[in-house]
C-alpha cells in the first residue's frame, strides 16, 4: 500500500484494508496520507471509511456470534474474545486518521464506541443465560471489548 494523496488513492486503500487483516502498518502508512481540503471529499471519503469499518466489524461480530453458538472452550473463548477487541481498537484507530477534521474524527470514533458498548452489554447479558459456571460471563467482564485505550 502506498501513502495516499488523492480521493482514488484514499478508496483504494480502504478497500485494502476492507478485505486484508488488520495491520496497523497500514494506519501508519494512511497518516502520512495527504488531500486536498475539499469539504465534500472529506465528508465522502468519511462516508467510505465508516463503510469499510462497518463491513469489517460486521463480519468480526458474526463469527464471533457463531463461535458463541458452537461448543466453548475457555482457552479458545479467550482468544476470540481478544480478537475481537483488538478489531474494535483498530477500528478505533482508523476512525482517528490525520486527514480528517477533529469533528469528523469524533463523530466516527464515538459511532464505534457505541457499537463497542451495544455489543459488550449484549455479551455479558447473553453469556449470563447461556454460561451457568459464570467463567465465560467473568471473561467478558474483565476483558471488555469497549475499552481502547
Amino acid at each position: 500500500m502506498n501513502i495516499p494523496s488523492n480521493y482514488v488513492e484514499w478508496i483504494n486503500c480502504f478497500e485494502y484494508i476492507k478485505n486484508h487483516p488488520r495491520n496497523d502498518m497500514y494506519i501508519d502508512i494512511l497518516n502520512k496520507g495527504t488531500l486536498d481540503y475539499d469539504t465534500n471529499l472529506i465528508m465522502r471519503l468519511s462516508s467510505e471509511l465508516l463503510d469499510v469499518l462497518s463491513y469489517r466489524l460486521n463480519n468480526n461480530l458474526n463469527t464471533f456470534i457463531n463461535y458463541l453458538k458452537g461448543s466453548i472452550e475457555y482457552n479458545s473463548f479467550s482468544l476470540e474474545i481478544i480478537g475481537l477487541k483488538k478489531e474494535f481498537i483498530y477500528a478505533y484507530k482508523l476512525g482517528n486518521l490525520k486527514i480528517f477534521p477533529e469533528e469528523i474524527r469524533k463523530k466516527i470514533v464515538n459511532i464505534i464506541q457505541e457499537n463497542a458498548d451495544d455489543f459488550q452489554k449484549t455479551l455479558v447479558e447473553k453469556t449470563k443465560m447461556i454460561d451457568r459456571s459464570g467463567v465465560i460471563n467473568s471473561m467478558i467482564k474483565n476483558n471488555p471489548i469497549n475499552v481502547f485505550k
